[in-house]
């Protein structure tokens, strides 16, 4: 159920970018939906591609200390 709810969500935020490819808070919903599955390395360089686009916004910051701490975690337990 979830893995659906991450693929509505997914094509929605697609749906955005395709129209706006600049959208910042559809690549951050993006990077969230790549989060919630285990796929961090395309979280973590969609996040890196919206601070690209506005590096001032400090949420946006915060959401890639998020996810880099996140896949921090999920590869220690991987490996523990």
């Amino acid at each position: 159920m979830l893995a659906t709810q991450y693929e509505r969500a997914q094509r929605v935020f697609e749906s955005i970018l395709e129209t706006n490819p600049k959208n910042v808070v559809a690549l951050a919903g993006l990077a969230d939906t790549h989060k919630g599955r285990h796929d961090f390395a395309i979280a973590i360089a969609l996040m890196e591609q919206a601070i690209a686009i506005d590096p001032q916004n400090a949420d946006l910051h915060d959401e890639l200390r998020i996810h880099q701490e996140a896949y921090d975690k999920w590869k220690n337990h991987k490996t523990h």
